[in-house]
Formats: structure tokens, sequence, C-alpha cells
């Protein structure tokens, strides 16, 4: 059997959207936008959480090696 590009690949299915339209629905009935808006807020909260992280964790090393350095 002669394996090509159409047989290794499977065609996307799921997904309606136009090149020029963004309000098309994509999966789960919400459109580019819509998605873009969740997306962008997941990153920035993502964002937040990572830093407030690692400032803590600066933060309780600086002590540690405070209190035990002098």
């Amino acid at each position: 059997m002669r394996v090509g590009a159409s047989t290794r690949h499977a065609p996307v299915t799921g997904f309606a959207v136009e090149v020029n339209n963004s309000m098309t629905p994509l999966q789960f009935g919400l459109n580019l936008p819509e998605w873009l808006n969740i997306l962008i807020g997941s990153w920035c909260e993502a964002f937040v959480q990572v830093s407030a992280f690692v400032g803590a964790t600066v933060l309780l090393f600086s002590l540690v090696e405070y209190k035990f350095k002098g």
C-alpha cells in the first residue's frame, strides 16, 4: 500500500471558520474573539499567580537566610 500525504493525515473536523469572518462559531459555540478573551485572560491570571508564588518564595528564602546567617 502506498503511503502518501492523504493517508497519513486525517482531516480536521469540528471547526467552521471563514477567513474573513471572525464571528463564525468555533467549537463549543464560541467565536474567535471569545476564545481570544479566554486565552489572554488565562495567561494574565497565570502570570500573576506565578509571579506571586515566585515573590513569596524569594521572600521566604531571604528570611531563612537572614535568620541563619547572623
